[in-house]
């Protein structure tokens, strides 16, 4: 079935995501939505001149807490957003592995081997981190990625779309993979 992974408190999103709710619901509004990653038009949108993808974990790639890729038709869309822009410009953001409360990131160092994705090493929990995540790709070479060439990809309204809209990246919303977890 696959190893699992802890789930830790986020304080800091849910004071977000109620801040959201009463002074700006639209933060809270993905711009898109999707079943899932496999009805993402990953080349439309390298098309539409987006650069880089980043996407949730837990009920977007994987079960929560799991490290195995959900099904194989998720791991081939996985593969095909890799294919439209690139290993360097698709990452995992997750509020688990990569964290300061992965220590020396031995989940995310997992993640990576079993999905073959990078994952994005950070302090805050989404919908913070976004400072971390925008000097990340505005420090690449030879071309910077701005955040409106950005797409995120999750399933939470509070934490993946709250995190993309805040920093000025496309949103999509996708269902959850299972209500297990």
């Amino acid at each position: 079935v696959g190893e699992s992974m802890k789930q830790y408190a986020n304080l800091r999103g849910f004071r977000s995501a109620m801040s959201a709710m009463v002074k700006n619901r639209s933060q809270l509004v993905p711009h898109l939505h999707a079943k899932d990653i496999t009805k993402i038009r990953f080349g439309a949108l390298r098309n539409a001149g987006f650069k880089a993808v980043i996407f949730d974990k837990d009920n977007t790639l994987t079960a929560p807490y799991k490290i195995d890729i959900y099904s194989a038709e998720i791991g081939a869309a996985l593969r095909e957003s890799q294919k439209h822009f690139g290993a360097a410009s698709v990452f995992i953001f997750s509020n688990t592995a990569g964290t300061t409360e992965d220590p020396g990131y031995t989940l995310a160092s997992k993640l990576e081997k079993t999905l073959g994705v990078s994952v994005f090493k950070h302090r805050e929990q989404k919908p913070g981190g976004g400072q971390e995540m925008l000097q990340f790709f505005g420090s690449l070479e030879p071309q910077p990625i701005l955040p409106h060439e950005i797409v995120v990809v999750g399933d939470r309204y509070t934490t993946d779309v709250l995190f993309g809209n805040l920093h000025g990246m496309l949103t999509i919303k996708t269902q959850i993979l299972t209500p297990n977890g």
